[in-house]
């Protein structure tokens, strides 16, 4: 999927990074492997040998048969720097400050920015004070979210449908604190533009070929 993304030449890949039993660093989106290769453990309860084994890709069909899950470094080995990378982290706070040391020590931070819950951030920004971090601590409200963004001094922020309808209220407040937006997300081409029309900076869509006009004409 990523590598059909940069081939397609989208502006920001989104992935997800869960810690195996082992502290490898890898890809996957769900808490347990179920949905993706049938078998019915979390991704912290087996090792990178054992999770490795696993066929992720006959669950979408005969052609994806054999696709492995991947290592966060085997998918930063594949990203151009011209393309963001928004990188959200499932597990706990240690998966954070593993993954920040991976991009660290790979210089990999100008194009790169972390979702993470206030928790992690301190601590990211020890690593290296340049860290792009998006406020992915929700909170019970979207003031309540907004306020947190703008107190952990965050350089992006990702709302979701609980914050459309209030896009013209909130996005110039973030603008004004200079906090870049990601929408989660549209795949229909009408809200999409609209989101762009916003001042919404990106937005996430499963639909690439359908949505990726409305901004290369713009």
């Amino acid at each position: 999927a990523i590598n059909e993304a940069i081939r397609l030449g989208v502006q920001m890949v989104e992935f997800d990074v869960r810690s195996t039993r082992d502290s490898v660093l890898v890809i996957v989106h769900d808490t347990d492997l179920k949905r993706t290769t049938g078998i019915n453990s979390k991704v912290n309860e087996i090792t990178f040998e054992e999770l490795r084994k696993l066929d992720a890709g006959l669950w979408k069909g005969n052609r994806y048969k054999g696709e492995i899950i991947p290592t966060l470094e085997e998918v930063l080995n594949i990203i151009p720097s011209n393309i963001w990378m928004n990188i959200h982290i499932k597990d706990e706070k240690e998966t954070a400050i593993n993954t920040a040391k991976v991009l660290k020590k790979r210089n990999q931070l100008s194009n790169t920015l972390l979702a993470v819950d206030g928790e992690a951030v301190d601590e990211i920004r020890m690593i290296d004070s340049t860290f792009k971090i998006c406020c992915m601590d929700r909170k019970d409200s979207p003031k309540a979210y907004i306020e947190e963004a703008i107190r952990i001094n965050a350089d992006f922020i990702q709302l979701t449908e609980r914050e459309f309808s209030l896009l013209n209220e909130i996005i110039p407040v973030l603008k004004s604190h200079n906090i870049k937006i990601n929408f989660y997300f549209a795949d229909d081409v009408e809200k999409a533009e609209h989101l762009f029309n916003s001042g919404v900076d990106f937005v996430l869509v499963n639909n690439v070929e359908k949505i990726l006009p409305i901004v290369q004409n713009k």
